[in-house]
């Protein structure tokens, strides 16, 4: 069964890759956890310690837990039906260990934010900045056609076709939010990823065969602004990357500059798909043509006059 949303909440607040997908009754998902927590997070073993912690052998593995969770202090004795309970709490340890780690910048960060802000009494309804509707039209037909790019709809929850009356979009539900933001961690986050690093690769790729051009041509002082060009290349990549996105326009907003981004992304996909298969109905069309207007005509069987 899936994890309960406070363990799901507790991933995703330590960048875990896939903090929907993890099951804690699933011993192989569970190990891999308790491994990518320990590895990424929590740090209590050096790295050369980590080895039977990994081991895939079972007894050994619950030995090395066992004695991990005494280590890091854990109250909660492993025995193998309360992987839930242990999962849970290392989560909350690596949650405390990060917030270590960082809690002079939090305060700094804290103490900044309260000096700047406004006395309590000043806090009135006309000097707050106004909410959106989220129950308007205009939110509703977003997220509706944000899920429709998506493929995240909902069609149970959609009215018959028997209905006579017009139908606007669905409720803008904590439940359309959320399926939204699934789709776009599990699938479009992932693939902006890849594309950057698709992209560093290209540009790192680039940079190479200048430098090894620069030494080709024998100009030894070529290196040298070899280093000056990246800034120069990234800016111009950014640029043509903000081009290219400006030639699709979006249609709505949806406050967020990243899923605005990544919508217009699927936007583009979606545009390409649909070249694709106007393309094959394209062909078949001319085969068809090609059938019908070249007809076989039999001029024994003609007959001309009475």
């Amino acid at each position: 069964m899936p994890a309960s949303p406070f363990v799901t909440f507790l991933l995703r607040s330590l960048k875990h890759p896939r903090p929907h997908d993890v099951d804690p009754d699933d011993p192989m998902q569970f190990h891999e956890t308790v491994v990518w927590l320990e590895g990424s997070q929590i740090r209590h073993y050096k790295e050369g310690e980590r080895a039977a912690l990994q081991h895939g052998d079972p007894q050994l593995w619950q030995a090395a837990l066992r004695k991990y969770l005494i280590d890091v202090e854990c109250p909660i004795e492993f025995d193998g039906a309360n992987r839930s309970a242990v999962l849970q709490w290392l989560l909350t340890h690596a949650v405390e260990a990060e917030y270590h780690e960082q809690k002079d910048q939090l305060k700094q960060a804290t103490h900044r934010f309260v000096s700047e802000a406004a006395a309590p009494e000043d806090w009135c309804q006309d000097q707050l900045p106004p909410l959106p509707d989220v129950t308007s039209d205009a939110v509703r037909a977003s997220l509706q056609q944000l899920l429709t790019l998506l493929h995240a709809e909902d069609t149970s929850s959609h009215p018959t076709s028997s209905s006579s009356s017009p139908v606007g979009p669905p409720e803008a539900t904590p439940e359309a939010l959320l399926r939204a933001r699934t789709m776009l961690e599990a699938c479009v986050l992932p693939a902006l990823a890849e594309l950057e690093k698709q992209q560093q690769q290209q540009q790192q790729q680039q940079q190479q065969q200048q430098r090894q051009q620069a030494l080709g041509d024998g100009g030894g002082g070529g290196g040298s602004g070899s280093g000056g060009d990246a800034p120069v290349a990234a800016a111009t990549q950014q640029s043509a990357v903000t081009a290219m996105l400006a030639q699709y326009p979006l249609g709505f907003a949806t406050g967020e500059p990243g899923a605005d981004v990544a919508a217009t992304v699927l936007r583009m996909l979606y545009i390409k798909d649909l070249r694709v298969l106007q393309t094959q109905v394209d062909t078949a069309i001319v085969q068809v043509q090609e059938l019908t207007a070249n007809p076989q005509i039999d001029g024994s069987m003609g007959k001309v006059g009475r």
